[in-house]
C-alpha cells in the first residue's frame, strides 16, 4: 500500500525541508495573509453551525464551510494550522504520484511545492485555494492509478471549494472521453447536483448555483480595474518565483518534445490534458478575465495556488532534464541538488511574498477595536458594516440580523443609538456608500474617526481612514 514510501530517507528529507519552511514561514509572519477575505471565511465556517444557510453560501464556498466549521470552532489560528496541514499534504502526495512510478529525485518535489511564493502565502491563510489545489492533486494521483469514477467524483466537487472548479472539470472531461470511459462521465456533475439540489431546496432557485454565484453577475470593473492579458506572466515571481518559474519552462518544453514524438500515445495525452491543460486553461482564464475587468477579478496572483500542483509537476519533469547531465551522486547533489533546494527556499522571502507583514490598515483597525472596547456599549448597538477583523477580536456575531448589517440603512428604520462604521476600502465599495453621504446626514453624530499617521490611499482612490457615525 504505502509502497511509494520503500526511499524513506529521501521522503523525510524532503518533508522536514518542507516542514522547516513553512513553520519558518509563520513564525515570522506577523500576520495571516489573505485580508479581510480569509477572516470572512473563517465567520462563515466559525457561525455555520449556528445559521445552517451559511453552508450554502457561494462566497464562502460551501465544502470549505463544511469541513472547516469544526475547527473554526477552536479559533481563526486553528483553521490556518488546517491550511497548513493541507499545503504540506499536497505535497506529500505529489511525492506519492512521482515515488509510486520510481522518478529519481521525488524528494524534491516537497520543497518544490512548498516553497513556490503563492503557495507558501496561502498556507499562512484562512483561504479556500489550498484546499482546492489538495483536490486537484487527489484528482491526478487518482487518474494516474486509473481510479477514473472516483476522480471524477472528487473533481466535481472542486466548483464549491473554488469558483474556477467548473472550469477544473473540462480537462478530467477530456481524459475519460480520450479513454472511452463514457459510464465514469456522469460521476462529473456529482457535486454539482448534490449542492444544485440542495441549494435549490434551501433557497427556492432552481439555478441557484448560477443564481446565487456572487461572481457571475458582478459588474465592479469600476472599482476593482483591469489589467493587461499578461498580467500573471509578469507576476511570475510571486506566484511560483525564479527558481521553479525556469524549471516549468524546460519542463514544458522537455515535455512538448515528448508530444511530438509520442502523439500517438493515448497516456502522453492524457497526462497533457491533466497537467498542461489543467495550468494553461486556468491561466488564460483568469488572464482574460482581469483584462476585461469581469466577476470582480481584482488580479490577485494568490488564485494560482490551485494549479500550483500542475507547475511544480512541470517543474519536476524539468528537473529531470537538468539533472541528466553526467555527475556522480555526491557531485549532483553538490552542483544541483543543494543550490536549488536553497534558492528555492530563499525565493519567496527575497520576494517578499512571505512573511506577510502589518498591512496599512491594521494600526487604524486596532485603534477602532481598542477604542469601541473602551467605551463599552457596542455589545447592546446594532452595528452596520463592522469589519470583519473588528468582529473577530470583539466577538461580534455579524449573522445575528439583531446586532448586525451589512451596509448602511440610512432610512427611518435604523433604530436610535446604532453605530455606522465607514471603512475606506468596504464603505465605498462594497456597500457603494461615500463617506460624503453619511458626513451630510443631519440624522447621523460622528462619534470618533481614525486616520493613519502617513496618508495613503486603498481601491478606488480613496484616502484611508475609518469614521464611527451614531444614529440620533
Amino acid at each position: 500500500m504505502f509502497q511509494w514510501l520503500r526511499n524513506r530517507s529521501g521522503f523525510l528529507l524532503g518533508l522536514a525541508l518542507a516542514c522547516g519552511v513553512v513553520v519558518y514561514a509563520a513564525l515570522i509572519s506577523q500576520l495571516p495573509s489573505g485580508g479581510a477575505d480569509g477572516e470572512n471565511h473563517y465567520l462563515f465556517a466559525r457561525y455555520s453551525w449556528k445559521y445552517p444557510h451559511l453552508l450554502l453560501s457561494q462566497w464562502g464556498k460551501p465544502v470549505f464551510t463544511l469541513l472547516m466549521s469544526p475547527f473554526a470552532q477552536l479559533g481563526f489560528e486553528a483553521v490556518v494550522a488546517v491550511n497548513i496541514t493541507i499545503t504540506v499534504l499536497s505535497a506529500v502526495l505529489l511525492y506519492a504520484w512521482a515515488a509510486r512510478t520510481h522518478q529519481p529525485d521525488a524528494w524534491l518535489l516537497l520543497p518544490l511545492y512548498v516553497c513556490a511564493p503563492a503557495v507558501l502565502s496561502s498556507a499562512i491563510s484562512a483561504m479556500t485555494e489550498p484546499l482546492c489545489a489538495l483536490a486537484l492533486v487527489g484528482v491526478l494521483l487518482l487518474m494516474a492509478r486509473k481510479h477514473y469514477r472516483w476522480a471524477a467524483v472528487l473533481v466535481s466537487f472542486t466548483p464549491y471549494m473554488r469558483s474556477e472548479g467548473f472550469a477544473l472539470i473540462l480537462p478530467v472531461a477530456a481524459v475519460l472521453l480520450l479513454h472511452r470511459r463514457w459510464r465514469d462521465l456522469p460521476y462529473l456533475v456529482v457535486g454539482v447536483v448534490v449542492y444544485g439540489i440542495v441549494g435549490a431546496l434551501a433557497s427556492g432557485e432552481l439555478f441557484w448555483f448560477i443564481t446565487d454565484n456572487p461572481y457571475v453577475f458582478k459588474d465592479k470593473a469600476h472599482v476593482y480595474g483591469s489589467g493587461p492579458f499578461l498580467h500573471y506572466l509578469e507576476r511570475y515571481r510571486v506566484i511560483a518565483g525564479v527558481p521553479l518559474g525556469l524549471l516549468v519552462v524546460v519542463g514544458l518544453l522537455h515535455r512538448m518534445v515528448g508530444l511530438v514524438r509520442g502523439w500517438r500515445n493515448r497516456e502522453v495525452w492524457s497526462e497533457w490534458l491533466l497537467v498542461e491543460g489543467s495550468l494553461i486553461g486556468f491561466w488564460l482564464m483568469h488572464s482574460f478575465i482581469w483584462w476585461r475587468g469581469m466577476w470582480g477579478s481584482l488580479g490577485l496572483e494568490r488564485v494560482f495556488t490551485v494549479v500550483m500542483p500542475h507547475a511544480v509537476w512541470l517543474a519536476y519533469q524539468g528537473w529531470q532534464v537538468v539533472r541528466s547531465t553526467e555527475l556522480r551522486p555526491w557531485q549532483r547533489a553538490l552542483v544541483l541538488q543543494v543550490p536549488l533546494v536553497v534558492w528555492l527556499a530563499r525565493a519567496p522571502f527575497a520576494d517578499r511574498v512571505v512573511p506577510e507583514l502589518v498591512p496599512y490598515t491594521d494600526p487604524e483597525l486596532k485603534k477602532l477595536i481598542t477604542w469601541m472596547r473602551q467605551e463599552g456599549s457596542y455589545p447592546e448597538r446594532l452595528l452596520y458594516n463592522l469589519p470583519p477583523k473588528a468582529s473577530i477580536a470583539l466577538g461580534v456575531d455579524i449573522y445575528d440580523p439583531e446586532r448586525f448589517r451589512t451596509c448602511f440603512d440610512l432610512g427611518p428604520n435604523a433604530p436610535s443609538g446604532a453605530w455606522y462604521i465607514w471603512e475606506a476600502h468596504f464603505g465605498p465599495n462594497e456597500c457603494g456608500t461615500p463617506l460624503a453621504t453619511l458626513q451630510q446626514d443631519s440624522t447621523l453624530i460622528l462619534r470618533q474617526e481614525f486616520h493613519p499617521a502617513e496618508p495613503f490611499t486603498v481601491l478606488g482612490n480613496n484616502p484611508y481612514a475609518i469614521y464611527v457615525f451614531e444614529k440620533r
